[in-house]
């Protein structure tokens, strides 16, 4: 029997229901979705896989068996097929259906007091839970790649095999989205159907509403089909079981006779295409404060008590309110799933699993994990605790042995073999001590990511980003159009005196759902994006000084998810739908939680106990915009430049003077100031030097905070103390 027909042992897995790490192989690793996509082949199969776990046909099947089923014994006998129906558990809706909505115990079993959800968010294994889940739905992807690749013909040219499409079935592994990856690059030779600039946005291969493969029956041809990476077409409820109930009009209104399907970043209810624009132009003016977020994340917890809990999950330990793991993954779930009047399915906590960019933001949220886990080897879950899970805690529902007990399924302790994951980032894998595997990783997080956080710094040489789409078989035809130059946004000026907004308004493009203001200054967005080197400032000094907005607030003060944005200067509350594309919006942290009727035990007990949600948001990158030395950011004109320093002397004055904020949803709606101070907000600023990378510490270090009360405090929101 030849390699590439081996059968994985993670069929036989599946089969009992067993979820399991895919067999190692030679050069096999998670990839970033815009290099996963250079394989042609395994490409090809992942979107087939993917169209195929997408067919609903296995769910309406089981609804009609069961109002076929009349008698007693009939019900019994469907109830035990249902529980071994390995295609209806295995789907793309009943694997994205374990993170929330319907709720059904996952081959119905193990469902605590009537509970079928088995939701870890605000806990300590919240990073755990989701490994073996994302493990999960990679060895379904991969064993129907593997199904698919077997249907096509022996005979057939070299590079449309059975062999060939083996050999690449077996290379795969679920690829990740990098938010701040570069996408567009001036490089001739890279990227060059996008343009000129460096620019931060979608991987072509979720903007594609159609794309090309082929298949097993004539894979000489290409064939187009629905991108099953656009959206996912949901059941409707005539199609589900009787007890199953599902919200989907909660956050998308098909239009009659249409089908549902999961959108992002809606221009209104009745969207029937994702607003890939306005998505793309947030991630753009959101990636300093973003990429500053996940520099804190991965440098500023080895020396926290309560390191693992603070890192892992978004629940207030007590501590100063830091950036976690799971506040991170918030923020992007709620700027995927915002909208104008209208929710995202990332930005509702019980549909989020259907669309199919949760699977590669949790990807990529786990390949965090394992950096983290490399950086600080003494940190992870507790062996014991006062209260709250441990590491011998069952990660339900994700079986690692055919059984019915507890010690049949993950733990944390089971998951934190991180290199069972193949992430294709240096030391991440088994073959170096921990002190080789702290600077390797130390060095590629420094490469990566330490540029994006400085305005005006360049990506080093070293970058392998961005890559070319031009050869991408899938996108044949797609119009890779630059990003656009400019968009209608405000800014904070200093003109009749005073600090005040003053409208800055070019449409995207036609039928834009951008708002267009009437008057009067245009801003070049390209210009306002270039990216240089660093300041000599911080060089010459070997460091700075850093600001954040720490801030706690009651994580279901809003029934949902919500947003705290800050501004610096005036805050136009006519536009809350478009907080995060203003200019002098500078920075947000986004909560991500339930709905009252949507709530699962873990979150009814959290909401009952009115927890805390505690987050940091970085400040300083857009600070030093306004600073009078800067000389980098172009996009800011002399007049609006009104920082002597970042010291405190400096800074503090006017932020107490300026520095605002205001809560709203994913969709747009404006919180009055008496909800904000129900809500148990407090916001305060912090400074902190940070001292820059040296051939000692090769991510650098931070200082103690210190507290700068008085910016926030008085005002609704601020700080109590």
């Amino acid at each position: 029997m030849a390699a590439t027909d081996r059968e994985p042992s993670t069929i036989k897995a599946q089969a009992q229901g067993i979820v399991k790490a895919l067999d190692p192989e030679p050069g096999a690793y998670r990839l970033e979705l815009d290099e996963f996509v250079q394989n042609e082949p395994a490409l090809n199969l992942f979107l087939l896989a993917l169209e195929s776990l997408q067919n609903n046909d296995v769910i309406t099947k089981v609804k009609n068996d069961w109002k076929n089923a009349n008698t007693d014994d009939e019900k019994k006998k469907w109830e035990k097929e249902l529980s071994n129906n390995e295609r209806y558990w295995w789907s793309y809706f009943s694997l994205a259906s374990i993170h929330g909505l319907p709720k059904q115990p996952w081959r119905h079993k193990h469902v605590t007091e009537g509970d079928a959800w088995y939701c870890q968010h605000g806990s300590r294994i919240f990073p755990t839970w989701h490994r073996p889940y994302v493990m999960m739905f990679e060895q379904s992807v991969f064993n129907e790649m593997y199904r698919i690749a077997k249907m096509y013909p022996e005979n057939a040219d070299k590079e449309c095999s059975r062999t060939y499409y083996l050999t690449a079935a077996k290379s795969f592994r679920l690829p990740y989205w990098d938010p701040w990856m570069p996408r567009y690059s001036s490089n001739g030779s890279e990227g060059s159907t996008n343009g000129g600039g460096t620019w931060f946005g979608l991987p072509a291969i979720l903007k594609a509403q159609e794309v090309f493969v082929r298949r097993p029956e004539k894979p000489n041809d290409l064939v187009e089909i629905d991108n099953p990476l656009y959206h996912y077409k949901v059941p409707r409820h005539r199609d589900l079981l009787s007890e199953a109930t599902v919200g989907w009009t909660d956050f998308y209104q098909a239009a009659e006779g249409l089908d549902f399907h999961t959108i992002r970043n809606p221009s209104s209810q009745r969207s029937r295409k994702n607003n890939d624009v306005v998505l793309e132009y947030q991630l753009r003016t959101q990636r300093l404060g973003q990429a500053g977020k996940l520099w804190q994340l991965l440098v500023n917890m080895a020396d926290l008590k309560d390191g693992w809990d603070v890192f892992a999950c978004d629940t207030a330990t007590g501590a100063t309110p830091e950036v976690s793991l799971e506040s991170w993954h918030d923020d992007i779930h709620n700027l995927v799933g915002s909208g104008r009047n209208a929710k995202g399915s990332m930005g509702l906590l019980p549909q989020a699993g259907f669309d199919p960019v949760f699977w590669l933001h949790h990807n990529n949220v786990d390949r965090l994990l394992a950096l983290y886990q490399v950086l600080h080897p003494d940190q992870y879950v507790p062996a014991k605790a006062a209260d709250g899970p441990t590491i011998d805690t069952p990660l339900k529902p994700f079986y690692k042995s055919a059984g019915s007990e507890d010690k049949d399924f993950w733990t944390s302790a089971d998951a934190e073999d991180w290199a069972q994951c193949a992430y294709a980032i240096p030391g991440t894998d088994r073959n170096a001590d921990k002190d080789a595997l702290k600077k390797l990783a130390a060095d590629y997080i420094r490469d990566t990511y330490l540029w994006i956080s400085y305005p005006g710094a360049s990506p080093p040489a070293t970058l392998p980003f961005p890559k070319n789409m031009d050869s991408v078989e899938a996108l044949i035809g797609l119009a890779l159009t630059p990003p656009p130059q400019q968009i209608g946004i405000k800014a904070a000026s200093t003109q009749n005196g005073g600090l005040s907004l003053v409208d800055r308004s070019v449409a995207v493009k036609p039928g834009s759902d951008v708002a267009s203001d009437k008057k009067t200054t245009t801003v070049d967005v390209k210009d306002h994006l270039n990216l240089h080197r660093f300041p000599q400032q911080i060089i010459k000094e070997k460091g700075h000084i850093t600001w954040n907005a720490h801030l706690t607030v009651k994580k279901y003060a809003f029934h949902g998810s919500f947003n705290v944005n800050f501004f610096f200067g005036p805050v136009d509350d006519g536009l809350a739908t478009d907080f995060t594309l203003l200019n002098n919006q500078i920075g947000f942290t986004g909560i991500f939680a339930a709905s009252p009727a949507d709530e699962c035990m873990n979150c009814q007990i959290q909401s009952a106990a009115s927890i805390l949600y505690a987050d940091a948001v970085p400040l300083t990158s857009e600070l030093t915009k306004y600073l009078k030395s800067d000389t980098v950011n172009v996009g800011v004109p002399d007049h609006l430049r009104i920082l002597k320093s970042l010291n405190p002397e400096d800074v503090v004055p006017v932020l107490k003077e300026n520095l605002n904020w205001r809560i709203t949803t994913p969709s747009g709606e404006l919180k009055t100031r008496d909800a904000v101070r129900d809500s148990g907000l407090e916001i305060k600023i912090v400074s902190r030097w940070y001292n820059m990378p040296s051939a000692d510490n090769g991510l650098g270090s931070y200082n103690a905070p210190i507290l700068h009360a008085s910016i926030t405090q008085g005002k609704v929101g601020g700080f109590s103390g």
